[in-house]
């Protein structure tokens, strides 16, 4: 089983609704209603993807937020130090374990 925060867990969930159409520019409102997250832990998020390089920024009235790069080409990659096991998803969550 695999055990993420739950920081973790929306951070997924955020990137996951981004992919599923990437060519939308979507506010940070949008994804937050969309995901049924809370608008500051989406906000907070997408600040977070987009200074990993994860999405790119727009600002302005028609800003936005989405994927930096295709899906198929972004990992998360979670390692615990307590084990050598590590954990990796692409943006469509499907997880590969060790």
């Amino acid at each position: 089983m695999i055990i993420l925060s739950k920081l973790a867990d929306y951070g997924v969930i955020v990137a996951t609704h981004l992919a599923l159409a990437p060519d939308r520019q979507e506010n940070a409102a949008s994804v937050a209603a969309a995901t049924r997250l809370p608008l500051a832990t989406v906000a907070k998020l997408l600040k977070a993807l987009a200074h990993a390089g994860v999405v790119t920024a727009t600002r302005g009235a028609a800003g936005g937020y989405r994927l930096a790069r295709p899906a198929s080409v972004i990992s998360v990659t979670i390692g615990r130090t307590s084990d050598s096991c590590s954990c990796s998803s692409d943006a469509s969550a499907v997880w590969r374990c060790c």
